[in-house]
């Protein structure tokens, strides 16, 4: 199950894993971080909203997050990283705000 997500079940032996897959897990792990914070992020703004309804507050009140990774980025790099269009170098910087 958590393979799917890209958790490494905290294996710390990798010697019978390619450089490439354990890459493309990390990327895997990342979007499965992106749309969990995301979803967090929603459910905060949601209850915002409700709040200052019943509250009787007129201005609407929203977490908003700015530079930084989305989905989309992550989607895009695991796609181009499928192709062989990225280096093993570039996607760790690209994960690690290098």
């Amino acid at each position: 199950m958590t393979n799917k997500y890209g958790y490494s079940l905290g294996i710390n032996k990798y010697d019978d894993i390619t450089e490439y897959y354990l890459v493309y897990r990390m990327l895997k792990m990342k979007k499965a971080q992106i749309i969990l914070r995301d979803t967090v992020i929603d459910a905060i703004n949601t209850s915002l909203v409700h709040i200052t309804k019943t509250l009787g507050i007129q201005n609407t009140y929203k977490i908003l997050l700015n530079r930084i990774m989305t989905l989309n980025d992550v989607e895009n790099y695991i796609e181009e990283y499928n192709k062989g269009d990225l280096s093993f170098t570039k996607v760790q910087n690209f994960l690690y705000g290098v």
